[in-house]
């Protein structure tokens, strides 16, 4: 939200922008509205989400807790870590993150580092769950996931490489990653217990 001198009703208004994306424009909505009007808008918007986002963030405290007084401390602090991913990326994507902190790059940071860690997560809760072959293959995955994550966001920032450069990168590490995690994880479907498999 941009505040207006008092005297800029009926003049042109002009945004001037600078991104490092290929594809150069704003993204999401742009309005002229009074301000309690895009409070209320926000809000409205990011109801379901916050809410979603709350939920995941207590379920990701109560596994924190269990990892770390319960026997499988492996197992729930994975799930620990999934979920303050989720909860987190859920947040910085929401529109009432302004509300909160306006550092946009800042919010976009968080969200990537979230992003990214997801595939930790699910590397480390699959890594505790299956054993021989499968288990060293699944932790060298995690492990290269981990990597990018710590070498991704310490040049983004010392400003050697802009964030959205990280994107591209991850992705195609995730479409090779995440099916070879699928595969290792049926290949020993059977032994997993029930709450395992669900999950």
């Amino acid at each position: 939200m941009i505040d207006l001198p008092d005297d800029a009703a009926g003049q042109p208004l002009t945004f001037r922008l600078y991104s490092y994306y290929t594809s150069i424009g704003l993204w999401g909505q742009v309005q002229v509205m009074e301000r309690i009007d895009v409070l209320k808008q926000v809000i409205h918007d990011s109801a379901q989400d916050l809410g979603v986002s709350a939920l995941v963030m207590v379920l990701a405290i109560l596994a924190a807790i269990f990892a770390l007084i319960g026997p499988q401390r492996q197992g729930f602090g994975a799930i620990a870590l999934f979920a303050f991913a989720s909860g987190l990326m859920l947040l910085a994507e929401t529109p009432a993150r302004q509300l909160i902190s306006d550092g946009a790059l800042g919010w976009d940071m968080l969200r990537a580092g979230s992003y990214y860690t997801l595939p930790v997560a699910l590397g480390l809760l699959l890594s505790d769950w299956l054993e021989g072959t499968a288990k060293r293959w699944i932790t060298r995955l995690w492990v290269i996931h981990s990597i990018y994550l710590v070498f991704a966001m310490s040049l983004v920032q010392l400003g050697v490489i802009s964030l959205s450069l990280t994107f591209p990168i991850f992705d195609v590490m995730l479409a090779i990653t995440l099916p070879m995690m699928l595969v290792l994880a049926l290949m020993r479907f059977q032994r997993l217990t029930l709450e395992q498999r669900l999950l």
